[in-house]
């Protein structure tokens, strides 16, 4: 059940990675776009630190890592003459800290993730009302 939890966990994590340096591209286009765009110095000044905010946050979801995987090879071989039941024993209680400690890295790299959408769609809003109030 713990070892079929972390593999869940783990994929988990995969996915939250592909998210990550989906979004680390599209601020990377959007990067580009606003460098070449004529906005207004008022647009720019809203613009670009918003866009530092979210490529920073983005990065630093992509960043987030070492997860633990359980058993570590080397203690495996150690105890790989055992039977499957003592080994099970051995092992539940580095499974259950691999969850525990890839859970915490997991919950960073949704915040930094969420934080980098967040600013996304803040400037998506600013962009819209300079376009209302003429700013742009």
């Amino acid at each position: 059940m713990a070892s079929q939890k972390l593999a869940a966990q783990l994929d988990q994590i995969d996915k939250l990675d592909a998210k990550a340096g989906v979004v680390v591209g599209a601020l990377a286009a959007g990067i580009g776009l606003f460098l070449v765009a004529g906005f207004s110095v008022v647009a720019r000044a809203l613009i670009g630190p918003g866009l530092a905010v979210a490529i920073v946050l983005a990065g630093q979801a992509f960043l987030v890592g070492k997860y633990r995987d359980a058993p570590e090879p080397e203690t495996f071989a150690t105890y790989a003459g055992y039977s499957p039941e003592r080994m099970k024993q051995i092992f539940l209680p580095n499974l259950l800290e691999a969850l525990r400690q890839n859970a915490l890295k997991l919950s960073r790299k949704g915040r930094y993730l969420n934080g980098s959408l967040a600013a996304i769609t803040g400037l998506a809003l600013l962009l819209v009302i300079a376009k209302v109030f003429g700013l742009s």
